[in-house]
């Protein structure tokens, strides 16, 4: 009876409330944060940006962009916090800095975000059954010595169905042999292809099912995106043909590796020309 009376509340958001995301280019930056535990700063208890992703959906468009930011990018906190990595803008601020970071550091204009611990995802891939994930011959060392490590049984390559706890063992592993950009660079194709399946799965199902996924998962994440507008992104993106998937990484142009304290970060050597190829890749 609680499910019906939530399922009519939301529909009824839906369709009396003003919907400004209808018919409109969607941007949200996804946020991946690690567990720091009770650890709490301002109020808020944050963890670091471990993935950081820009989600682009064009109103004209059939293919879905998902543009991921190198967590290891330079930037500057605040003149009391000084010099540090993007990835570390959700600790000191939230997603609110992290957001305010990224726009500024790449001129760009995204209003929106939704972040979710990495301890959150299991359960939220759980909710809608498990993922089929791409395995490739060259994760099969690294992903199966986690799954080991996790209680799970060995995988071949090809198309693998993943239940949430997997899921995590999959995008949480991290080969040591490889240097820190190389390592963050496997990672984020992983955790991509798993985004990518959960925007395939998310596809198939109907808007009465999107909206039970949507009220089963909504204490999974943090978001300054209203619930109605929620919804109406989740209509659009259905009705959507999401044809096609378009992944890049920035830094997309030629970067530096620096030494910043303890921390080794990432500039890149012209950043207007790292902005002006990100544009491209979101607008084409």
């Amino acid at each position: 009876m609680k499910k019906i009376v939530t399922f009519l509340l939301l529909m009824s958001i839906l369709l009396f409330s003003l919907n400004v995301f209808a018919q409109e280019d969607i941007n949200i930056l996804l946020i991946g944060t690690d567990d720091l535990g009770d650890i709490k700063l301002k109020g808020q208890d944050e963890g670091r940006a471990d993935a950081i992703y820009l989600l682009h959906m064009g109103a004209q468009s059939d293919t879905v962009k998902l543009l991921s930011f190198e967590r290891d990018y330079l930037i500057e906190l605040s003149d009391e916090l000084g010099f540090n990595k993007l990835a570390t803008s959700t600790f000191f601020g939230g997603a609110d800095l992290c957001l305010e970071k990224v726009n500024g550091l790449f001129d760009l204009d995204v209003q929106h975000y939704i972040q979710i611990n990495v301890q959150s995802v299991a359960d939220a891939v759980n909710v809608i059954g498990g993922l089929e994930i791409e395995v490739l011959p060259e994760d099969l060392a690294i992903i199966n010595f986690q799954l080991s490590a996790a209680g799970f049984n060995s995988v071949t390559a090809g198309t693998v169905h993943m239940n949430g706890e997997q899921i995590l063992a999959f995008i949480s592993a991290r080969d040591n042999n490889e240097g820190l950009i190389a390592s963050n660079d496997s990672r984020n194709d992983r955790q991509q292809r798993v985004v990518k399946a959960g925007l395939q799965k998310l596809h198939s199902l109907s808007f009465d099912e999107i909206i039970m996924v949507i009220e089963e998962t909504l204490s999974y994440v943090k978001t300054n995106i209203s619930l109605s507008d929620l919804l109406s992104i989740a209509k659009q993106f259905i009705d959507s043909s999401f044809n096609s998937f378009a992944y890049d990484k920035s830094p997309l142009t030629v970067y530096d590796r620096l030494r910043v304290g303890v921390h080794q970060v990432v500039k890149v050597k012209n950043q207007q020309l790292e902005n002006e190829k990100i544009k491209m890749f979101l607008e084409e």
